[in-house]
């Protein structure tokens, strides 16, 4: 491997771990600030998410019409993050509203745009790039929690200022992207495509049950994913009344466990049996839903965490490969911006309706609620048709 293209891959994981960890806090803090600072209902979060849901499902179906200035896009994507953070700690609550949707624009530009560039880095196999830019997704969601209890605890449990902290690091961000904008393989550089020619594309793509499956992985976990973060803290804080340093605590089990999965798959992504770890992750999200759900001490708690961080370190980056593997290297950017596209549209439906629940049924109800999607999203893996196609591409 050359020096340039160490930096490169360097430089672009950098900017992945700055993003997430700084964007996570809003996802994961940013529902206790609501629920114990502004005093909005489980219902008024779950919109707010469900609005951040809408605004990154519209920029990830529109991620093909950018191809022109994808190199500009992460530091589109920085600038909006720190535009979040800040209207979400204002006060007011129109602009929390605003800044979960800001959020939302955030993670549609990114997500497909640095999935796109990872399986596409000078020096290493685009299965390898991949599994590098997920594991440092987890790496990045591991270490921020930690970080963000550790502002808490020197604050007094101010939750404005541990999201505060992380703005330096979104500046950090937007740094390296600008400095390392440009160095990427010139393919990677596509032309814009025209509405009619892109819907029919689209479509076609669709067509391919290697991309659906794609999908399928990623709605399979994507309740227990909006359960787990959009109400984690408030979960952690009334059902189990921990502190909100020692929420972050919980988060950061979680995304541990998401890391050490995510390893595994680095250090094997071309030996890696797509279906049985797919098959696994249901398993391992049902049981920690159900441990969630009935659990009564923090023993219970951090349990259930573990077990949904696993299949949370599985499921992205083998959709990412079926993905990759589905179609040909001028359509994958279209490609994840459908996957991508797919997995905001139910994070559209999922956060309002699980906050609904939990308003009129109880938080509980709400977490044996997200059990019914994903049985659902399982089915496809255990049929007789996908396992065939599933092991062959395995």
């Amino acid at each position: 491997m050359r020096k340039q293209e160490f930096y490169g891959i360097a430089a672009f994981l950098a900017v992945t771990g700055l993003f997430r960890s700084s964007q996570n806090s809003v996802g994961t803090t940013a529902p206790l600030l609501a629920h114990s600072v502004l005093h909005l209902s489980n219902g008024s979060i779950g919109l707010a998410v469900t609005l951040s849901g809408l605004s990154g499902t519209i920029m990830a179906m529109s991620n093909g019409y950018l191809s022109k200035w994808r190199d500009t896009l992460p530091i589109v994507a920085l600038v909006t993050t720190f535009l979040s953070i800040a209207l979400v700690i204002a006060g007011p609550v129109p602009l929390f509203f605003l800044g979960y949707v800001t959020a939302g624009i955030s993670n549609g530009i990114m997500f497909p745009s640095l999935a796109s560039i990872g399986s596409d880095l000078d020096g290493i196999s685009p299965a390898r790039g991949i599994a590098a830019y997920t594991f440092a997704l987890s790496a990045s969601l591991a270490i921020g929690p930690l970080y963000e209890m550790l502002v808490l605890k020197l604050t007094s449990n101010k939750l404005t200022a541990a999201m505060i902290a992380f703005l330096p690091l979104v500046v950090i961000g937007i740094f390296i992207a600008v400095k390392s904008r440009g160095s990427r393989r010139s393919a990677y550089h596509v032309s814009p495509i025209h509405s009619n020619e892109r819907s029919a594309k689209a479509f076609e793509l669709l067509k391919h049950p290697t991309l659906r499956l794609a999908i399928y992985s990623q709605l399979l976990y994507e309740f227990p994913f909006v359960t787990s973060m959009a109400f984690g803290a408030v979960i952690a804080h009334v059902i189990y009344h921990f502190s909100a340093g020692l929420s972050q605590l919980a988060f950061s089990f979680f995304f541990t466990a998401s890391l050490c999965s995510r390893g595994f798959i680095l250090l094997r992504p071309h030996r890696t049996n797509h279906h049985p770890l797919l098959i696994t992750s249901a398993i391992l999200s049902t049981g920690g839903i159900l441990t969630l759900a009935i659990g009564g001490n923090p023993v219970f708690l951090l349990g259930s965490f573990v077990l949904l961080g696993i299949p949370h370190g599985v499921t992205y980056p083998l959709s990412l490969d079926l993905t990759r593997q589905a179609v040909s290297s001028a359509d994958l950017v279209r490609a994840n911006s459908l996957v991508s596209g797919f997995t905001n549209a139910s994070a559209v439906i999922a956060p309002i309706l699980l906050g609904i629940i939990a308003d009129h049924l109880g938080l509980r109800a709400m977490i044996l609620a997200a059990l019914v999607p994903t049985a659902i999203f399982a089915i496809p893996l255990l049929t007789r048709s996908y396992k065939g196609r599933a092991s062959q591409i395995g």
